[in-house]
Order: C-alpha cells, then sequence, then structure tokens
C-alpha cells in the first residue's frame, strides 16, 4: 500500500466500481458510434466521463500499492480519452501533466508520448514545463519557452528540473 490513509478494501471496491462505470460508459459509447457516428458531439461527452473514471481507477491502482504493470494496462484507453477530449483552451494543465507523467511511470511507448506530442502541437501549447518533461523522453522535443504558464503552483518545480546532479 502507498496510501496508508485508506485500507485495501477500500480501494478495491474503489476499482471495481470503476470498472463497472467504465464498462457501462464504454458499451454506450459503442451504442453511439454505431448509431450516431464518430462526428456525434454525444462521443465527446462520453470521452470526457471515461477520462475521470480511468483517471480514477489508475489512483487507486497506484495508491492500493498495485504494481505499475496494471497502470500501465489502463493507460492506453485512459490516453485514448484524453487524446479525443483535450485541448488549450479548454483542456485542464494537470491532465496534461498527468497524461506525460503517468507515461514516464508506465514506460510509455514512443507511439503513445507521440500522440500526446501531437495534442501540444496541434494546440500550439508552449510552456516550459511539460517542454521539460517532454524532452526527457524524446531529445528531438524542442523546449519552446522559457516561460511557465501556470506558475502557482508549479513555478516551484523549476528549481527541481534545473537542480545540477
Amino acid at each position: 500500500m502507498r496510501d496508508t490513509l485508506k485500507d485495501e478494501k477500500y480501494f478495491e471496491e474503489k476499482i471495481q466500481e470503476n470498472n463497472k462505470l467504465i464498462k457501462k460508459y464504454q458499451d454506450m459509447l459503442q451504442q453511439l458510434l454505431q448509431e450516431r457516428g464518430e462526428n456525434d458531439p454525444s462521443i465527446e461527452r462520453v470521452h470526457i466521463v471515461l477520462l475521470k473514471y480511468y483517471t480514477a481507477k489508475i489512483n487507486c491502482l497506484y495508491s492500493s500499492g498495485h504494481p505499475i504493470e496494471d497502470i500501465k494496462d489502463v493507460y492506453p484507453f485512459f490516453l485514448n480519452s484524453f487524446e479525443r477530449t483535450w485541448e488549450k483552451d479548454t483542456g485542464s494543465y494537470v491532465q496534461l501533466l498527468w497524461a506525460i507523467s503517468l507515461g514516464i511511470l508506465v514506460g510509455a511507448s514512443k507511439e503513445q508520448f507521440q500522440q500526446i506530442e501531437n495534442i501540444i502541437k496541434k494546440e500550439e501549447f508552449h510552456d516550459y514545463l511539460i517542454d521539460y518533461l517532454l524532452h526527457q523522453n524524446n531529445k528531438y522535443w524542442e523546449i519552446t519557452t522559457q516561460e511557465i504558464l501556470y506558475p502557482n503552483p508549479y513555478k516551484i518545480l523549476e528549481s527541481v528540473v534545473h537542480e545540477k546532479k
């Protein structure tokens, strides 16, 4: 257990609850795709809900001490919903940090990181912390700015990434 405030039973119940909700919304997504097609606005809304439940499941898996491999199994589904919903103007900076950080944690594939990089390029998103994290994974990723878009609370991380080893 990585989280000492809750017990194993709590996390296992939450994981099962998230699994049921994920199944419900995956089934709904498949039905909507068949009935209305890929471009129907309801598809994005279902992906937003799925992203919430994938995130919750990953939190529970990590907090309860499950192997990183279990998180790695969920990551492609998380990333798919993230890719379908994240936009610079409406997306959460924290979700973007999560997508990259989880990718690093689980040893995501080059293709999975490419999905995130494509979103950032498409949205013309420029942030030092995001660029720094992507550059650590892909030496060809260019750091385009020294500005951290959300200095409160993330400015403190600048000293961490610049600390000499």
